[in-house]
Formats: structure tokens, sequence, C-alpha cells
């Protein structure tokens, strides 16, 4: 008797149950099951990945999605209260625009960046940042309602909420940032942050962003 043979009588329903589905051909589906294993192998790995697919899908939204949310609707809210479109995002700007890529190669977080470092005294008390702990006074609400979220997130999300409100385009963001536990020591005053009345505007704008990758003339 061939080998699958025994494998469709074992399939078979015992006496009293209902017959096998017709339009199923038992026999061939026998046949393939021990002669070709491999192929019903390759069947069974997709319906699994088709079910775990379906599950994600159907996966309520973590807690950091959640608070993500809620911050956004937030920061709409307290930017229309405000009318503070341009404060946030000189506030984004500013704690991203440390960001100088000689010292990319050190360990995080030498070379600056959106990483909400511009909260410390050593920052928000600069110069370029006079007026932006106003801004930071805004969001204080928002990070204590929503604390799953960094700060250095809040900041870069308050700044592209401000651009969609005041009728620019809308921003994709990623979101994952970490908060720096204080401003790094490489980043001095005035931090690469641009100077309201430069002497030589050229020679200023070619020193604030000639110090992000890929950027020159």
């Amino acid at each position: 008797m061939a080998p699958w043979k025994g494998y469709l009588e074992a399939m078979q329903p015992p006496p009293g149950a209902p017959p096998l589905p017709p339009y199923v051909n038992w026999e061939k589906l026998g046949v393939l099951a021990v002669e070709r294993p491999h192929i019903v192998a390759f069947f069974a790995l997709g319906v699994i990945l088709f079910l775990w697919v379906v599950s994600l899908a159907l996966r309520p939204p973590g807690r950091k999605i959640v608070a993500l949310v809620k911050a956004k609707q937030m920061i709409i809210d307290m930017i229309r209260k405000n009318s503070c479109h341009p404060i946030m995002l000189r506030l984004a700007w500013h704690d991203a625009g440390t960001y100088d890529m000689k010292h990319k190669d050190l360990p995080w977080p030498a070379a600056g960046g959106a990483i909400g470092s511009i909260r410390y005294s050593k920052e928000i008390n600069a110069g370029p940042n006079a007026g932006l702990s106003k801004a930071l006074g805004y969001l204080d609400p928002i990070r204590r309602a929503c604390p799953e979220v960094s700060m250095a997130d809040l900041i870069q999300m308050a700044g592209a909420t401000a651009v969609e409100l005041a009728g620019g385009p809308r921003i994709d963001m990623i979101y994952g940032r970490m908060d720096a536990s204080d401003s790094p020591e490489q980043s001095v005053a005035p931090f690469g942050l641009p100077d309201a009345f430069p002497d030589d505007p050229a020679s200023h704008l070619r020193w604030v962003f000639g110090k992000y990758d890929g950027m020159g003339d």
C-alpha cells in the first residue's frame, strides 16, 4: 500500500460522523502531504504569517501611541488657544539646531540636536534662546499629562504642528527621541544658532548651516 494511503485512511471521519467535504480532493491532499511535505510546510507558514499580521492589525495601540495621539491633540489646543505658532517653531529649531557634525562620532548626546537639552539653564538662558522659556512653559502641562512622550519629541511635535496649523504643509514625523540628562559639554553658546543682526550675513549663514551633514553653498 502506498504510504499516503494509510495517512488518507487516518483522515477519514469515524463512523457516524459527517462525511468529509466533497469539494476537497482528499486523495490528492494525502499524496501532497506525504510525498511533498515541503509544499505543505510553506503553505502552513504562509497561514501562520497571515494570522500574525492580522493579529497585529487588530491589536489595540500601545501606551506610547496613545500618549502621542493625546499629546498631539493637547498641542493643537494649546497653540490655538495661545496663538503661539512662531515661538513653538523657534523652540523646535533652537533645540535641534545645536547639532554639530564634528561631534557625531562621540558618544550620544555629544553632537547635540533634538535631544530636549534646550530646557537646561546653560541653553535656555543663553542669548539666542531669549524668550523661549515661555514656549517651554506652554509645553510643561502636556509633558506632565503625557509622561510616556519625551520632551525632545514634544518640542519637535509642537514645531511641526505649528507649521501645519498656520496653513503650511503637514510634516511627517518619526518619534522616539530620547531626552539628554543635561546640555552636552561640547555645546557652547551660542550653539551655532542664528544671530538676529550679524555683521556679515552670508558668513553667518554658512557658520549656522555648515555644521549640518551635507549642507553647504
